[in-house]
C-alpha cells in the first residue's frame, strides 16, 4: 500500500462516526457492524467482513460438496431433527391447504410423466416450478430461484 491509499484509507476510517476495522481479505475498512460477531476475538467480531465471508463460505461448501452433503444428511437424520421439521411441514401444510393440495397435485403428475421438468422460462439454468394459479396445479412456469423469488416479489 503506498503512502496515497494509506491516507485515503485513514481519512475513510476517520470519517465514519461508529466503530471501524479493516478486513483481512480485502484491505477495506467498514463499519464495525459490517463484521459478524465472535466472542472468542479481542473485538468480538470477526476479521473478515460479512461480504467476504460469505463468498469463502460459497467458495468452501462448493469445493466439498459431497463432505457438506454427507454433514447435512447425518444431521438430518436425527430423530429430533426429522421430528422437528416433521411438525413444522404439518404446520404449514395446515396453514395453507389449498397450496399443498396443488403441490401434491404436481408431484403425482411429475412421477406419472404428465409434467417434465424444464430449464428456467427467462435464462435457461436449473429450475423448479412456479404456480401462477392454485387452481390450475399441473400448470407450472419453469424458474430458477433468482426468477422465481422475483416472481413471488410481484404478486
Amino acid at each position: 500500500m503506498d503512502q496515497g491509499q494509506f491516507h485515503q484509507t485513514v481519512a475513510q476510517w476517520e470519517a465514519l462516526d461508529e466503530p471501524t476495522k479493516a478486513c483481512k481479505l480485502c484491505g477495506k475498512i467498514k463499519a464495525l457492524s459490517d463484521f459478524p460477531r465472535n466472542p472468542q476475538l479481542r473485538d468480538g467480531h470477526r476479521n473478515e467482513c460479512r461480504r467476504c465471508t460469505k463468498e469463502y463460505i460459497r467458495d468452501w461448501r462448493d469445493k466439498n460438496f459431497d463432505r457438506v452433503r454427507e454433514r447435512d444428511r447425518a444431521y438430518a437424520a436425527q430423530p429430533r431433527v426429522r421430528e422437528a421439521t416433521y411438525k413444522r411441514n404439518a404446520a404449514w401444510r395446515e396453514l395453507n391447504r389449498d397450496k399443498a393440495r396443488v403441490h401434491t397435485a404436481f408431484h403425482k403428475g411429475l412421477r406419472a410423466g404428465l409434467i417434465k421438468p424444464q430449464p428456467c422460462w427467462v435464462c435457461g439454468e436449473r429450475a423448479e416450478a412456479h404456480h401462477p394459479d392454485y387452481n390450475e396445479p399441473l400448470l407450472v412456469v419453469w424458474l430458477c430461484k433468482p426468477h422465481h423469488k422475483q416472481a413471488h416479489a410481484l404478486i
